[in-house]
């Protein structure tokens, strides 16, 4: 009785190594693209194996295809926090297994988890957009855009690095060192403000009011991709603070009105 079950579990152990090495030869390197939507529904290859050279067998949407992979992997490297060992570990994602990524330590570069959302946040709406979801998830999105509402629907849009908020009034010179350069050097909802000579990051303020008006609907790319404001009370006497398009600009508000202007 013991040798019969010596011999199942034998048997067993052998099948399960098997399995194993069948399963790791059978994927290839490289992440299957993004789809672009639903494609014919039929199953063109069911692994990897079925596909020639270094194709990838991917889904279409529908059914499943052998695609040219990406070498670059979802997700963002993780911000980093110093100068780590000036080795380099890995030159591309395709160095690192699973679902990491080859990130920057500061001085070299190493396999790192990844983070599913980008830095910055989503400009304010202007108003309702296009009722279509072109993305879901900031991964979605190339470089460094983000998936963010148009008031009805969801578009890739260039972030804004201000959080919501107001800097505190400055009680006095600090140290004149710059700890950040943006909101989006501080932790949580850390602001960067000056503390009189230098900036940090700090607490902010409860947020002002508005000023009056509305801001105009952004033209994109007619202005530099840069945030030269983060409130209203960045701006001069009756500008405002609003999204350009690519940026946060100071900018003369339209008057409130019920329905849009024709022009």
């Amino acid at each position: 009785m013991d040798q019969c079950v010596l011999r199942l579990l034998t048997v067993a152990l052998v099948f399960v190594n098997l399995h194993s090495a069948l399963t790791a030869v059978s994927h290839k390197q490289g992440s299957c693209p993004k789809m672009q939507g639903p494609g014919h529904c039929a199953m063109m290859c069911f692994s990897d194996m079925d596909c020639g050279e270094n194709l990838k067998c991917c889904s279409n949407g529908c059914g499943r295809d052998c695609m040219q992979p990406v070498s670059r992997k979802q997700g963002s490297c993780p911000k980093m926090q110093g100068p780590g060992l000036c080795v380099d570990m890995c030159s591309t994602d395709m160095d690192c297994g699973e679902n990491l990524k080859c990130c920057s330590n500061g001085c070299g570069h190493d396999c790192m988890q990844p983070v599913s959302r980008k830095q910055g946040s989503c400009p304010k709406m202007q108003g309702p957009g296009l009722c279509v979801d072109m993305c879901s998830t900031d991964m979605d999105c190339g470089e460094n855009l983000k998936c963010c509402s148009n008031g009805c629907g969801h578009d890739c849009m260039q972030p804004v690095s201000c959080k919501p908020g107001s800097c505190p009034r400055v009680q006095g010179p600090g140290l004149c060192v710059d700890m950040c350069s943006t909101d989006m050097d501080c932790g949580e909802n850390l602001k960067c403000c000056s503390n009189g000579c230098g900036h940090e990051c700090m607490q902010p303020a409860p947020p002002l009011p508005a000023k009056p008006g509305v801001c105009p609907r952004p033209v994109p790319h007619l202005t530099a991709c840069e945030d030269k404001c983060c409130t209203d009370y960045d701006c001069d006497a009756k500008q405002k603070c609003c999204y350009s398009g690519c940026g946060m600009h100071c900018v003369r508000p339209r008057p409130h009105l019920l329905f849009p202007a024709n022009n």
